[in-house]
């Protein structure tokens, strides 16, 4: 016949007041009786539990994540501008080493030679086609 546990001594084994082989006797014990572990469930319940944590645990932690927000998004925006300032200090860069290295006369001067004159625009071409048009329309009617 299996012994119960009493109350009380489970009210000692939930506050670490025995020694370890009784505590070891009691854990194997409430796994097999369902009784005494319904005992166990009322006495965890009524338990006087200590604070592990202050009053205002819960306001001084908003406040940090508040703050943390803050700073993250101080940091991001600081983050940002030295990314700005990094590309115009390359692009200032690189535009001072072209000119100095005469690739931006090169560029202009190759541009120079190209015979920009020659090229008729899109716009003539359109009208020259149509005066065309017009021209053989006039003709036919002319016969």
């Amino acid at each position: 016949m299996m012994v119960h546990i009493h109350k009380e001594k489970l009210l000692k084994y939930c506050g670490n007041q025995l020694a370890k082989e009784d505590q070891s006797i009691i854990d194997r014990h409430l796994t097999e009786c369902e009784s005494c572990f319904s005992l166990y469930l009322d006495v965890i319940e009524t338990f006087p539990v200590e604070r592990s944590v202050s009053e205002t645990f819960t306001e001084k932690t908003i406040e940090e994540i508040e703050r943390s927000k803050s700073f993250n998004q101080e940091n991001h925006q600081t983050k940002k501008q030295s990314h700005i300032m990094v590309h115009y200090f390359l692009a200032a860069g690189l535009t001072l080493f072209f000119t100095f290295s005469g690739l931006f006369e090169e560029v202009i001067q190759i541009s120079d030679q190209k015979d920009v004159g020659t090229r008729v625009s899109i716009s003539e071409q359109l009208m020259n086609k149509t005066t065309d048009i017009l021209d053989q329309m006039k003709e036919e009617n002319n016969k």
